[in-house]
């Protein structure tokens, strides 16, 4: 049995924009245990670029919280290394126009 990736945000503030990078499981217990520093991203009001490479698992609260992050800042949302169940997640549930996909 593999073993449990611990959740972690990495942000950085580059010219003119925010890279984020998750890792791990992006459900309901994450968004509950880390909604204060979830939220942190969410009030950023630049251009967001979120990596998603190292997302291991999305429920329905992680894409709501994807939803509300591209509805709460200025300029598209980017999505970088999208994980093909990520993607398809979002494109079931006719979410998908609301983010920019790129990989590397």
């Amino acid at each position: 049995m593999a073993e449990e990736q611990e959740f972690e945000i990495v942000l950085a503030h580059l010219d003119g924009y925010a890279r984020v990078k998750l890792r791990g499981d992006l459900d309901y217990p994450t968004t509950i245990e880390h909604a204060e520093a979830l939220q942190a991203v969410t009030d950023l009001r630049t251009r967001v670029v979120l990596d998603v490479a190292d997302v291991n698992f999305v429920d329905s609260a992680g894409v709501a919280y994807l939803v509300r992050l591209a509805q709460n800042h200025d300029g598209p949302m980017r999505l970088e290394n999208v994980p093909s169940p990520v993607k398809r997640l979002l494109d079931l549930t006719g979410l998908a126009d609301m983010f920019e996909f790129v990989s590397d």
